[in-house]
This record gives structure tokens, sequence and C-alpha cells, in this order.
């Protein structure tokens, strides 16, 4: 069955030297559950039909491969959160969703599916936590929690034009569909997330009023927030 764990072996295969594989393996052997989003990953990469799954696995040998960088594998964890937004439209009871294959000038949207038999698509996007967010990590010193009791005016404009991205690319096929954003904060134990969620729901309203979003914060965690998106389980 294709998943997460299929994924990894096939990589490891074409790529056993890998910086990244080596460290897996060394992991794997002394916190084997040391990752809880290894099986969030699995379980929404399982739900991708056949078609989908050919094409995610080809995408992310790409993504795999492409240079290391301060961020590591960002790119091909970035491309694995298309499962996710898949596995939300199977779950919310669209049909056809089908992982869409990039045009020429790599501009299309990443999903397409059918609402009530008509043709949508979902872009996906993912902000990461911040170079500087990267360095402090790395450098092992202690900094006062006060840097994290709200998001910067720079996250925020981040956010904004990431959104205005991906709805470009939706746009760019169809007027309207879902940006499905998945979004990592600096503050890694969300001590002060009841404070972005209002930031980013006013930013919502105030920058997005008529483009429909869905929030994701982080991909192990329950947490979400939607604007304008229909509560389609009462229907």
């Amino acid at each position: 069955m294709h998943g997460f764990n299929q994924l990894v072996e096939d990589l490891e295969k074409a790529f056993p030297d890998d910086w990244w594989i080596s460290s897996r393996r060394k992991s794997n052997l002394t916190t084997p559950n040391a990752y809880p989003q290894v099986q969030v990953y699995e379980n929404a990469l399982r739900k991708l039909d056949q078609e989908s799954w050919l094409l995610m696995s080809q995408n992310a040998h790409e993504a795999f491969s492409q240079p290391r960088g301060i961020r590591g594998k960002n790119n091909f964890f970035s491309l694995l959160n298309e499962a996710l937004a898949y596995e939300y439209l199977i779950n919310e009871g669209f049909k056809n969703v089908r992982l869409v294959p990039a045009g020429k000038n790599k501009k299309s949207p990443d999903i397409s599916y059918e609402d009530n038999g008509l043709l949508r698509y979902c872009e996906v996007k993912t902000i990461c936590e911040s170079d500087e967010e990267l360095t402090r990590r790395r450098s092992g010193e202690a900094y006062s929690s006060s840097i994290y009791c709200k998001l910067s005016e720079q996250y925020l404009g981040k956010f904004d034009s990431t959104i205005e991205k991906a709805a470009k690319q939706i746009q760019a096929v169809l007027s309207t569909g879902l940006v499905y954003l998945i979004v990592n904060f600096d503050d890694l134990v969300l001590d002060n997330y009841e404070t972005y969620r209002c930031q980013l729901a006013e930013r919502l309203r105030e920058k997005f009023p008529s483009q429909e979003i869905l929030i994701r914060v982080g991909v192990s965690s329950p947490l979400y927030i939607q604007h304008l998106i229909e509560d389609r389980k009462t229907q």
C-alpha cells in the first residue's frame, strides 16, 4: 500500500547516500516514534488515488533531490502537504479529488475536485518558521518569550503575499476555489496561539473578504482557522 513509508523506501533506493535518509535510519533505531507527523503523512498519502500517487511520487523524487540549504528538506515536505489538502477534501465529501500536473508555467493549482457537480480547484501553500527563528534554535541560547507575543508585520506580510499568490493560481483557471494554507509559527509550543488566531482572522476579513481559505496550524496539531467555508456536515 502506498504511503509515507513506501515513499521513503523508494527514495532510499534512489538516494542511498542522502543525509536525510542516513539521519532517519539512525533516529528510527534510537527513537522510532519521535516524529508524530510521520503517521499524519502516512494516513494522508494512503488516501491518494493511484494516478495522484504516481504524480506525488514523481514530484517527491524531484523535490527530495534539491539542494539542502538552511531549511533541509523543506521543499519535499511542503510538497507532501498537498496530500493533507487532498485528505481534507476527501473527508469533506468532495468528489473526483485529483492532484493536478503542473503546467508549463507551473502556475496551475495543485488539486482539482467537484463540489455538487461543479469543478473547483485548491492551491496548497506552506509558511515556515522565520530564518531568525531557525538561527535562534541553532544557537542554543535563551531568548525572552516576549519575542513571540504576537505575529510581526513581516510575518503578516508574508501571510498576505502567500494567499494572494495562491488565489492568483486558482484564478488562472477558474474564478473561485480553496486556498489550503499550512502555517508554522516561531512560537513552537503555541503559547500565544489565541493571539495569533485573532490576528489572522482579522487579517482574513480585511484582506480576503471573498476568498475561501482553510488554515492548518502545523502538520500534527488539531488547530484550524476557517474563512468563508461552509459546514458541509450539516448538509
